[in-house]
């Protein structure tokens, strides 16, 4: 009796420290990335007015000089995209659905998120796309939230593309 309560302690004690390094990795992941955002931001002489944080991403838009800065931090390397709204004709929020199979007989299929994205139609006819959700690195996790903000984003890029001043 007195060893599996031994060994219970033990597990509790391992799980803690578990979760107390998860959660001091996050707080250290974000604040790298708030970090290396801002270096962009100084660098490409940002004002950057409204900053959204969700996962491994960071968007940001200077609403003065008309830019949206947005930056996703990989394990291994980073991606950063710049974008004049002054090019943009228009900005819509877009989601993609994987099937996947609900049982081993693949006859029933349902249908999941497999990325939010914000798209800018340039002037060019090209389309810039920023992935707010990608299910093969998000998992299922904060999928509603995420969704919210990029179409709050989208109303947002699009006020300030239908105004003349940017």
């Amino acid at each position: 009796m007195g060893f599996n309560v031994l060994g219970l302690g033990v597990a509790i004690f391992l799980l803690l420290i578990l979760l107390g390094a998860l959660m001091y990795g996050k707080k250290h992941s974000a604040k790298k990335l708030r970090k290396h955002f801002d270096k962009l931001a100084e660098q490409n002489s940002l004002l950057i007015s409204s900053v959204e944080t969700f996962r491994s991403r960071m968007v940001g838009i200077d609403c003065r000089n008309g830019k949206v800065l947005y930056l996703r931090c990989g394990a291994f390397k980073s991606q950063s995209t710049l974008i004049d709204l002054k090019t943009i004709i228009h900005c819509s929020y877009r989601k993609l659905y994987l099937q996947t199979p609900v049982n081993s007989n693949r006859k029933e299929v349902k249908l999941i998120v497999s990325d939010v994205l914000l798209e800018f139609d340039q002037e060019d006819l090209t389309i810039v796309s920023l992935p707010f959700y990608q299910h093969s690195m998000d998992g299922y996790s904060d999928i509603t939230s995420i969704e919210q903000k990029a179409r709050r984003w989208e109303v947002l890029v699009q006020k300030l593309i239908s105004t003349p001043d940017t």
